[in-house]
C-alpha cells in the first residue's frame, strides 16, 4: 500500500501526516505526489525535504530546537540510530501518543519507545495555528 492517499486505502508516512495535518485544518492544503522519486523519504537526504514541503503548506510553522517539549499535533521526523532521517510521526492527544503508517497499517506508539524501535528524532514541526485544530 505505499504510496497510496485515499482514506480507508492505506497510505506511507508521508501521505499520512499530510493527511493528518489536512483533517485537522479542514482542508486538503497539501496532497503529497506520488512518483518514483518520491521513495525520498526514506533516502537520508530527501527525507527532511519532503517533510519541510509538507510543513510548507501549513504555514506557519517553525522547527522545534533541539531538546525542545514535543507538543499535540507536532510532526515528528524519525530515523534509525546511526543512520539518516526516514519516517515521518504525528503527536496525538498527549506528547506520549505517537501516530505513524507502517507496513501493517497506521499504529500508535509511545514517544519512549522510540528507542526500542532503534530511531531517534531528527527534527519536529510544530504547526503555530495548531490551537485551532486541537480544540
Amino acid at each position: 500500500m505505499e504510496g497510496q492517499y485515499c482514506k480507508g486505502q492505506g497510505v506511507d508516512c508521508v501521505r499520512f501526516v499530510a493527511g493528518v495535518m489536512n483533517e485537522l485544518s479542514g482542508e486538503e492544503r497539501v496532497c503529497p505526489p506520488r512518483l518514483p522519486q518520491d521513495i525520498a523519504m526514506h533516502d537520508p537526504r530527501g527525507a527532511l525535504e519532503v517533510m519541510h514541503s509538507i510543513a510548507d503548506g501549513f504555514r506557519p510553522f517553525e522547527v522545534v530546537k533541539r531538546g525542545g517539549e514535543i507538543e499535540p499535533g507536532d510532526v515528528i521526523v524519525v530515523g534509525p540510530v546511526g543512520g539518516g532521517p526516514g519516517h515521518g510521526m504525528v503527536v496525538g492527544a498527549t506528547p506520549n501518543a505517537i501516530w505513524h503508517s507502517t507496513g501493517q497499517g497506521v499504529q500508535f506508539t509511545g514517544l519512549g519507545n522510540l528507542h526500542l524501535m532503534r530511531q531517534r528524532i531528527f527534527r519536529v514541526y510544530r504547526y503555530l495555528e495548531k490551537h485551532l485544530w486541537l480544540k
